[in-house]
């Protein structure tokens, strides 16, 4: 499995080369900025599933959720290009972190916990694959309108992490750069 991964990671990142080099050598002048668009292909929230265990219960949700996290905007924006999914699990969003933080470094995942950032909204996760050059953001927070469930947001890029900023009270509390 983890050779099927690397495989696979390595024929991403070929093509993104090839494409990035077709682009650069386009005669075509530059188009505006394209709106945020997070979802990328139909279908990636299940590719995810394959990625990370499935807590207790788990439902894909067929389309974005607004959830709480500061500065979650930036957040999108600097994952533009990620695989995101949003899922739902049928236990609080204390179980279910504890759920993905003590699973995901054990086989067959084997992704390192980066970062984990505890807060009023919820915890965020980041964890690396160094075999498939993987990058996992997890975000959960309680369920809107059924806060005994939990909303799962997972974020998926290959490559080079973000710099994430957390503040508590104006004070930095946490710099993390993965870049």
């Amino acid at each position: 499995m983890p050779f099927a991964t690397y495989l696979f990671a390595f024929v991403m990142r070929s093509l993104f080369a090839m494409l990035l080099a077709i682009g650069a050598a386009s005669p075509i002048a530059p188009q505006a900025t394209p709106r945020l668009s997070l979802v990328t292909t139909p279908g990636s929230s299940t590719w995810l599933l394959d990625m990370i265990p499935s807590c207790s219960g788990i439902k894909t949700l067929s389309q974005q959720v607004a959830f709480p996290w500061p500065n979650i905007d930036r957040r999108k924006r600097q994952l533009l290009g990620s695989n995101w999914g949003y899922f739902t699990c049928n236990q609080p969003a204390d179980a279910v972190s504890r759920f993905y933080r003590d699973r995901l470094p054990k086989a067959p995942y084997q992704m390192k916990e980066v970062s984990w950032v505890a807060r009023r909204e919820g915890t965020l996760g980041i964890f690396h694959n160094p075999y498939s050059f993987t990058w996992v953001y997890l975000w959960v927070v309680p369920q809107p309108g059924a806060p005994q469930n939990a909303l799962l947001v997972v974020a998926q890029n290959f490559g080079s992490g973000v710099a994430f900023h957390c503040r508590l009270r104006s004070q930095p509390l946490m710099l993390i750069d993965l870049i």
